[in-house]
């Protein structure tokens, strides 16, 4: 090789030696806190599910409550006539 290409080759390598360095404490922060971010993801979609999940439970609950209701109040209209009339 050249002198001036081998004398640029060598400076070159020294350059991205030293820029390496610089460069690996930020990597090190920034990936560490890609997992951070990756972990909170998770969890809240973990905490979506558990809360779709409850909400469905709720709504057969408030379903079920309510043919109980409809069940009963064709079984006595006077009744559902009479708590109308108070509420």
């Amino acid at each position: 090789m050249e002198k001036p290409l081998m004398n640029f080759y060598e400076n070159f390598e020294k350059d991205m030696k030293k820029y390496d360095h610089h460069i690996a404490d930020p990597h090190k922060k920034l990936s560490s806190r890609y997992v951070s971010v990756e972990k909170a993801q998770n969890a809240l979609t973990e905490w979506q599910r558990d809360l779709e999940m409850k909400a469905q439970q709720l709504e057969i609950k408030l379903s079920n409550k309510t043919e109980e209701d409809f069940k009963k109040a064709q079984r006595s209209p006077h009744r559902l006539a009479l708590t109308s009339c108070q509420a």
